[in-house]
Protein backbone atom coordinates (compact mmCIF):
# COMPACT_ATOMS: atom_id res chain seq x y z
CA UNK A 1 0.00 0.00 0.00
CA UNK A 2 1.45 3.41 -1.04
CA UNK A 3 1.50 5.96 1.71
CA UNK A 4 0.25 9.29 0.41
CA UNK A 5 2.50 12.31 0.91
CA UNK A 6 1.36 14.78 3.53
CA UNK A 7 -0.78 17.51 2.09
CA UNK A 8 0.92 20.83 1.29
CA UNK A 9 4.39 19.38 0.47
CA UNK A 10 5.78 19.41 -3.13
CA UNK A 11 6.23 16.09 -4.93
CA UNK A 12 9.61 14.34 -4.47
CA UNK A 13 12.49 15.42 -6.79
CA UNK A 14 13.14 18.63 -8.79
CA UNK A 15 11.04 19.85 -11.63
CA UNK A 16 12.67 20.89 -14.92
CA UNK A 17 12.02 24.51 -14.13
CA UNK A 18 13.68 24.20 -10.73
CA UNK A 19 16.71 22.48 -12.24
CA UNK A 20 17.12 25.29 -14.78
CA UNK A 21 16.80 27.92 -12.04
CA UNK A 22 19.37 26.12 -9.87
CA UNK A 23 21.81 25.82 -12.78
CA UNK A 24 21.35 29.52 -13.53
CA UNK A 25 22.03 30.43 -9.90
CA UNK A 26 25.20 28.32 -9.86
CA UNK A 27 26.37 30.00 -13.07
CA UNK A 28 25.79 33.46 -11.58
CA UNK A 29 27.71 32.54 -8.43
CA UNK A 30 30.60 31.20 -10.50
CA UNK A 31 30.68 34.37 -12.59
CA UNK A 32 30.73 36.52 -9.46
CA UNK A 33 33.62 34.46 -8.07
CA UNK A 34 35.62 34.87 -11.29
CA UNK A 35 34.90 38.61 -11.27
CA UNK A 36 36.08 38.83 -7.67
CA UNK A 37 39.34 37.08 -8.52
CA UNK A 38 39.95 39.45 -11.43
CA UNK A 39 39.15 42.69 -9.61
CA UNK A 40 40.73 41.91 -6.24
CA UNK A 41 43.71 39.62 -6.54
CA UNK A 42 43.76 36.78 -4.02
CA UNK A 43 47.21 37.87 -2.78
CA UNK A 44 46.00 41.34 -1.78
CA UNK A 45 46.55 41.91 1.90
CA UNK A 46 44.58 44.61 3.65
CA UNK A 47 46.04 46.87 6.31
CA UNK A 48 43.82 47.50 9.34
CA UNK A 49 41.15 50.14 8.98
CA UNK A 50 42.60 53.53 9.88
CA UNK A 51 45.92 52.65 11.51
CA UNK A 52 48.09 55.46 12.79
CA UNK A 53 50.56 56.62 10.13
CA UNK A 54 54.09 57.79 10.94
CA UNK A 55 56.45 59.06 8.22
CA UNK A 56 60.07 59.70 9.20
CA UNK A 57 61.79 61.83 6.54
CA UNK A 58 65.44 62.11 7.51
CA UNK A 59 68.21 64.05 5.77
CA UNK A 60 71.89 63.11 5.72
CA UNK A 61 71.22 59.39 5.34
CA UNK A 62 72.93 57.41 2.62
CA UNK A 63 71.31 54.16 1.59
CA UNK A 64 74.35 52.21 2.77
CA UNK A 65 74.66 53.98 6.13
CA UNK A 66 72.44 51.49 8.02
CA UNK A 67 70.99 48.16 6.94
CA UNK A 68 67.24 47.77 6.42
CA UNK A 69 67.22 45.19 9.22
CA UNK A 70 68.76 47.70 11.62
CA UNK A 71 66.20 50.34 10.64
CA UNK A 72 63.41 47.81 11.21
CA UNK A 73 64.74 47.16 14.71
CA UNK A 74 64.93 50.90 15.45
CA UNK A 75 61.32 51.28 14.28
CA UNK A 76 60.06 48.40 16.41
CA UNK A 77 59.27 46.27 13.34
CA UNK A 78 59.92 42.62 12.63
CA UNK A 79 62.78 42.75 10.10
CA UNK A 80 61.45 39.93 7.84
CA UNK A 81 58.06 41.66 7.65
CA UNK A 82 59.12 45.04 6.24
CA UNK A 83 59.05 46.29 2.68
CA UNK A 84 62.49 47.32 1.49
CA UNK A 85 63.34 49.55 -1.48
CA UNK A 86 67.16 49.47 -1.79
CA UNK A 87 67.03 51.47 -5.06
CA UNK A 88 65.24 54.47 -3.53
CA UNK A 89 66.28 58.03 -4.36
CA UNK A 90 65.61 61.36 -2.68
CA UNK A 91 63.87 63.66 -5.12
CA UNK A 92 66.54 66.27 -4.52
CA UNK A 93 69.73 67.04 -2.65
CA UNK A 94 67.59 69.77 -1.03
CA UNK A 95 65.78 68.02 1.88
CA UNK A 96 62.86 70.49 1.82
CA UNK A 97 62.23 69.71 -1.86
CA UNK A 98 62.19 65.99 -1.10
CA UNK A 99 59.81 66.57 1.81
CA UNK A 100 57.39 68.54 -0.35
CA UNK A 101 57.66 65.92 -3.10
CA UNK A 102 56.78 63.18 -0.60
CA UNK A 103 53.77 65.12 0.65
CA UNK A 104 52.53 66.15 -2.83
CA UNK A 105 53.17 62.90 -4.66
CA UNK A 106 55.02 64.79 -7.38
CA UNK A 107 58.33 66.54 -7.88
CA UNK A 108 58.25 69.91 -6.10
CA UNK A 109 59.59 72.51 -8.53
CA UNK A 110 58.37 75.56 -6.62
CA UNK A 111 59.54 75.41 -3.00
CA UNK A 112 57.06 78.13 -2.04
CA UNK A 113 53.99 76.27 -3.36
CA UNK A 114 51.96 74.50 -0.69
CA UNK A 115 50.82 70.92 -1.31
CA UNK A 116 47.33 70.76 -2.82
CA UNK A 117 44.10 69.09 -1.61
CA UNK A 118 45.07 65.70 -3.08
CA UNK A 119 48.36 65.58 -1.19
CA UNK A 120 49.04 63.32 1.76
CA UNK A 121 47.99 65.43 4.77
CA UNK A 122 44.69 66.86 3.42
CA UNK A 123 43.60 63.43 2.14
CA UNK A 124 44.28 61.81 5.51
CA UNK A 125 42.62 64.73 7.29
CA UNK A 126 39.49 64.26 5.18
CA UNK A 127 39.49 60.58 6.21
CA UNK A 128 39.32 61.49 9.91
CA UNK A 129 43.00 61.66 10.85
CA UNK A 130 44.50 64.27 13.12
CA UNK A 131 47.51 65.44 11.10
CA UNK A 132 50.80 66.56 12.64
CA UNK A 133 53.94 68.10 11.12
CA UNK A 134 57.20 68.09 13.08
CA UNK A 135 60.06 69.79 11.23
CA UNK A 136 63.28 71.50 12.23
CA UNK A 137 63.00 73.60 9.06
CA UNK A 138 60.74 76.65 9.65
CA UNK A 139 60.49 77.28 5.89
CA UNK A 140 58.98 73.81 5.38
CA UNK A 141 56.42 74.51 8.11
CA UNK A 142 55.51 77.82 6.48
CA UNK A 143 55.04 76.15 3.08
CA UNK A 144 53.35 72.87 4.03
CA UNK A 145 51.93 73.61 7.47
CA UNK A 146 48.57 74.85 6.19
CA UNK A 147 47.57 71.29 5.31
CA UNK A 148 48.16 69.98 8.86
CA UNK A 149 46.13 70.35 12.05
CA UNK A 150 49.26 70.98 14.13
CA UNK A 151 52.80 72.09 13.25
CA UNK A 152 55.82 72.48 15.48
CA UNK A 153 59.59 72.70 15.44
CA UNK A 154 59.71 70.97 18.83
CA UNK A 155 61.77 67.76 19.05
CA UNK A 156 59.72 65.03 17.45
CA UNK A 157 59.83 62.28 20.12
CA UNK A 158 58.45 64.47 22.90
CA UNK A 159 55.90 66.19 20.70
CA UNK A 160 54.66 62.84 19.38
CA UNK A 161 54.35 61.41 22.88
CA UNK A 162 52.22 64.41 23.87
CA UNK A 163 49.68 63.40 21.19
CA UNK A 164 49.46 59.76 22.32
CA UNK A 165 46.20 60.28 24.24
CA UNK A 166 44.27 61.31 21.13
CA UNK A 167 41.46 58.79 20.57
CA UNK A 168 41.20 58.89 16.80
CA UNK A 169 43.80 57.95 14.16
CA UNK A 170 46.95 60.06 13.95
CA UNK A 171 49.19 60.96 11.02
CA UNK A 172 52.60 62.46 11.77
CA UNK A 173 55.20 63.62 9.27
CA UNK A 174 58.58 64.05 10.94
CA UNK A 175 61.26 65.90 8.97
CA UNK A 176 64.88 66.18 10.14
CA UNK A 177 67.00 68.51 8.04
CA UNK A 178 70.65 68.04 7.11
CA UNK A 179 73.41 69.29 9.43
CA UNK A 180 74.05 73.00 9.05
CA UNK A 181 77.65 72.60 7.89
CA UNK A 182 78.40 70.13 5.07
CA UNK A 183 81.01 67.53 5.92
CA UNK A 184 83.23 68.73 3.09
CA UNK A 185 83.43 72.18 4.69
CA UNK A 186 86.07 70.85 7.09
CA UNK A 187 87.86 68.22 5.01
CA UNK A 188 87.74 66.23 1.79
CA UNK A 189 89.79 63.32 3.13
CA UNK A 190 87.74 60.14 2.66
CA UNK A 191 88.73 58.58 6.00
CA UNK A 192 88.05 61.78 7.92
CA UNK A 193 84.66 62.16 6.21
CA UNK A 194 83.63 58.64 7.16
CA UNK A 195 84.73 59.20 10.74
CA UNK A 196 82.68 62.42 10.90
CA UNK A 197 79.65 60.74 9.33
CA UNK A 198 79.36 57.99 11.97
CA UNK A 199 78.12 60.25 14.80
CA UNK A 200 75.58 61.89 12.46
CA UNK A 201 74.10 58.50 11.62
CA UNK A 202 73.93 57.41 15.26
CA UNK A 203 72.21 60.67 16.26
CA UNK A 204 69.59 60.13 13.53
CA UNK A 205 69.04 56.53 14.60
CA UNK A 206 68.38 57.69 18.15
CA UNK A 207 65.76 60.22 17.06
CA UNK A 208 64.11 57.64 14.80
CA UNK A 209 63.92 55.02 17.55
CA UNK A 210 62.49 57.47 20.12
CA UNK A 211 59.96 58.86 17.65
CA UNK A 212 58.81 55.38 16.62
CA UNK A 213 58.27 54.40 20.26
CA UNK A 214 56.40 57.59 21.18
CA UNK A 215 53.07 55.93 20.38
CA UNK A 216 53.85 52.62 22.05
CA UNK A 217 51.03 53.18 24.56
CA UNK A 218 48.37 53.53 21.85
CA UNK A 219 46.12 50.59 21.00
CA UNK A 220 46.21 51.15 17.23
CA UNK A 221 48.49 49.52 14.67
CA UNK A 222 51.02 51.94 13.18
CA UNK A 223 51.94 52.10 9.51
CA UNK A 224 55.54 53.37 9.59
CA UNK A 225 57.59 54.66 6.67
CA UNK A 226 61.21 55.77 6.85
CA UNK A 227 62.75 57.46 3.83
CA UNK A 228 65.90 59.49 3.47
CA UNK A 229 65.55 63.14 2.49
CA UNK A 230 69.05 63.18 1.02
CA UNK A 231 72.27 61.24 1.30
CA UNK A 232 75.44 62.72 2.73
CA UNK A 233 78.30 62.74 0.19
CA UNK A 234 81.54 61.36 1.57
CA UNK A 235 84.05 62.76 -0.85
CA UNK A 236 83.35 60.62 -3.93
CA UNK A 237 83.80 63.81 -5.97
CA UNK A 238 85.64 66.21 -3.67
CA UNK A 239 86.04 68.77 -6.44
CA UNK A 240 82.26 69.09 -6.83
CA UNK A 241 80.65 67.74 -3.65
CA UNK A 242 77.41 69.69 -4.12
CA UNK A 243 76.48 67.96 -7.39
CA UNK A 244 73.65 65.41 -7.27
CA UNK A 245 75.87 62.33 -7.49
CA UNK A 246 74.43 58.89 -6.87
CA UNK A 247 75.54 58.60 -3.21
CA UNK A 248 73.93 61.97 -2.43
CA UNK A 249 70.58 60.86 -3.86
CA UNK A 250 70.34 57.17 -2.99
CA UNK A 251 68.60 56.88 0.39
CA UNK A 252 67.03 54.25 2.68
CA UNK A 253 63.31 53.49 2.26
CA UNK A 254 61.52 50.95 4.43
CA UNK A 255 57.81 50.51 5.13
CA UNK A 256 56.21 48.33 7.78
CA UNK A 257 53.17 47.77 9.98
CA UNK A 258 53.63 47.56 13.75
CA UNK A 259 51.11 45.77 16.00
CA UNK A 260 49.03 44.65 13.05
CA UNK A 261 49.01 42.36 10.03
CA UNK A 262 48.02 42.62 6.40
CA UNK A 263 50.90 44.55 4.82
CA UNK A 264 52.91 42.67 2.17
CA UNK A 265 56.62 42.18 2.67
CA UNK A 266 59.60 41.87 0.36
CA UNK A 267 62.61 43.51 -1.27
CA UNK A 268 61.89 45.52 -4.43
CA UNK A 269 64.89 46.67 -6.44
CA UNK A 270 63.19 48.84 -9.04
CA UNK A 271 64.20 52.54 -8.72
CA UNK A 272 61.67 54.60 -6.73
CA UNK A 273 61.71 58.12 -5.32
CA UNK A 274 60.33 60.45 -2.63
CA UNK A 275 57.25 61.31 -4.65
CA UNK A 276 56.11 57.67 -4.59
CA UNK A 277 55.58 57.72 -0.83
CA UNK A 278 52.34 59.73 -0.70
CA UNK A 279 50.38 57.79 -3.37
CA UNK A 280 51.55 54.49 -1.86
CA UNK A 281 50.28 55.28 1.64
CA UNK A 282 46.97 56.60 0.32
CA UNK A 283 46.48 53.48 -1.80
CA UNK A 284 47.35 51.10 1.04
CA UNK A 285 44.62 52.85 3.05
CA UNK A 286 42.21 52.81 0.06
CA UNK A 287 41.82 56.59 0.09
CA UNK A 288 42.21 57.32 -3.64
CA UNK A 289 39.69 56.81 -6.42
CA UNK A 290 40.29 55.40 -9.90
CA UNK A 291 40.63 58.83 -11.51
CA UNK A 292 43.33 59.86 -9.05
CA UNK A 293 45.29 56.64 -9.58
CA UNK A 294 45.14 57.18 -13.34
CA UNK A 295 47.28 60.31 -12.91
CA UNK A 296 50.23 58.29 -11.60
CA UNK A 297 53.23 58.51 -13.86
CA UNK A 298 51.27 60.50 -16.45
CA UNK A 299 50.55 63.97 -15.10
CA UNK A 300 52.76 63.72 -12.04
CA UNK A 301 56.05 62.11 -11.08
CA UNK A 302 54.84 60.06 -8.11
CA UNK A 303 53.52 56.54 -8.61
CA UNK A 304 51.81 54.26 -6.10
CA UNK A 305 53.97 51.25 -5.28
CA UNK A 306 50.96 49.18 -4.20
CA UNK A 307 50.80 47.19 -7.48
CA UNK A 308 54.52 46.50 -7.16
CA UNK A 309 54.44 45.26 -3.58
CA UNK A 310 51.53 42.94 -4.38
CA UNK A 311 53.34 41.53 -7.40
CA UNK A 312 50.75 42.78 -9.88
CA UNK A 313 53.25 44.86 -11.87
CA UNK A 314 56.73 44.12 -13.11
CA UNK A 315 59.68 46.49 -12.75
CA UNK A 316 60.53 49.17 -13.50
CA UNK A 317 57.94 51.42 -11.87
CA UNK A 318 59.58 54.40 -13.57
CA UNK A 319 61.22 54.51 -16.98
CA UNK A 320 62.95 57.70 -15.86
CA UNK A 321 63.49 59.29 -12.46
CA UNK A 322 63.78 63.08 -12.44
CA UNK A 323 65.87 64.40 -9.56
CA UNK A 324 67.16 67.87 -8.75
CA UNK A 325 70.18 69.40 -7.13
CA UNK A 326 70.50 73.09 -6.33
CA UNK A 327 72.02 73.88 -9.73
CA UNK A 328 71.69 70.63 -11.69
CA UNK A 329 68.91 68.43 -12.96
CA UNK A 330 69.20 64.65 -13.25
CA UNK A 331 67.40 62.07 -15.33
CA UNK A 332 68.15 58.53 -14.28
CA UNK A 333 67.19 55.56 -16.43
CA UNK A 334 68.03 51.97 -15.41
CA UNK A 335 71.26 52.00 -17.43
CA UNK A 336 72.03 55.69 -17.97
CA UNK A 337 72.15 58.97 -16.08
CA UNK A 338 72.52 62.52 -17.32
CA UNK A 339 73.35 65.56 -15.19
CA UNK A 340 72.61 68.91 -16.80
CA UNK A 341 73.28 72.39 -15.37
CA UNK A 342 70.22 74.53 -14.67
CA UNK A 343 70.03 78.22 -15.52
CA UNK A 344 66.86 79.99 -14.35
CA UNK A 345 65.25 76.58 -13.95
CA UNK A 346 66.04 75.52 -17.52
CA UNK A 347 68.49 72.73 -18.37
CA UNK A 348 71.42 73.61 -20.63
CA UNK A 349 73.63 71.29 -22.65
CA UNK A 350 76.92 73.00 -21.90
CA UNK A 351 78.56 71.23 -18.98
CA UNK A 352 76.21 68.23 -19.04
CA UNK A 353 77.60 64.80 -18.09
CA UNK A 354 76.45 61.35 -19.21
CA UNK A 355 77.24 58.17 -17.27
CA UNK A 356 76.72 54.50 -18.10
CA UNK A 357 75.69 53.21 -14.68
CA UNK A 358 76.44 49.53 -15.24
CA UNK A 359 80.02 50.09 -16.34
CA UNK A 360 80.65 53.21 -14.22
CA UNK A 361 78.62 53.01 -10.99
CA UNK A 362 80.86 55.60 -9.30
CA UNK A 363 80.17 58.14 -12.08
CA UNK A 364 83.82 58.82 -12.76
CA UNK A 365 83.68 58.67 -16.58
CA UNK A 366 81.87 61.43 -18.46
CA UNK A 367 80.75 60.13 -21.86
CA UNK A 368 79.96 63.62 -23.16
CA UNK A 369 82.71 66.09 -22.38
CA UNK A 370 83.14 68.34 -25.41
CA UNK A 371 81.46 65.82 -27.72
CA UNK A 372 78.02 66.49 -29.24
CA UNK A 373 74.93 64.80 -27.81
CA UNK A 374 74.16 61.33 -29.13
CA UNK A 375 70.73 59.60 -29.15
CA UNK A 376 70.87 58.55 -25.48
CA UNK A 377 71.89 61.98 -24.23
CA UNK A 378 69.26 63.69 -26.42
CA UNK A 379 66.50 61.42 -25.13
CA UNK A 380 67.37 61.95 -21.46
CA UNK A 381 67.93 65.68 -21.88
CA UNK A 382 64.54 65.91 -23.59
CA UNK A 383 62.84 64.16 -20.66
CA UNK A 384 64.36 66.70 -18.25
CA UNK A 385 63.48 69.67 -20.46
CA UNK A 386 59.88 68.47 -20.91
CA UNK A 387 59.44 68.20 -17.14
CA UNK A 388 61.09 71.49 -16.20
CA UNK A 389 60.12 73.69 -19.14
CA UNK A 390 57.27 71.87 -20.90
CA UNK A 391 56.79 70.17 -24.29
CA UNK A 392 56.27 73.53 -25.99
CA UNK A 393 59.74 74.69 -24.94
CA UNK A 394 61.85 76.76 -27.25
CA UNK A 395 65.15 75.31 -28.44
CA UNK A 396 67.40 74.95 -25.45
CA UNK A 397 71.12 75.48 -25.58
Amino acid sequence: MVTPEPPGLPPAGWSSRERVALAGLCFVLLALFVLRVQTRRPDEARVPVRPDVLVLHIAALRADAVSAEAWASDLGLDAPAVLQFPEAFAQSTNPARSALSALRGELALDLAQAPGPNSLAPMLGAAGYRTLLFADDPELIRTAGGGFDECTTAPAPGALAAEASHRGPLFAFVHLDAPANPLQAATTDADALRAAYGPIVEERRGVVARAAQAWASRDRPVLIALIGASGAALGEHPDRPDWPWEPALRVPFVLGLRDGSGLPRGVHRTPVSSADLGPTILDLLDLRDVADRARDGVTRDGTSLKPLVHGWASAPVHQHLILLGDRHGVVRAPAWKILAPLEAGRPVRAGARLHALAEDPQEQIDLLGPRPFGPVAEELFGVLADRLVGPSREALR
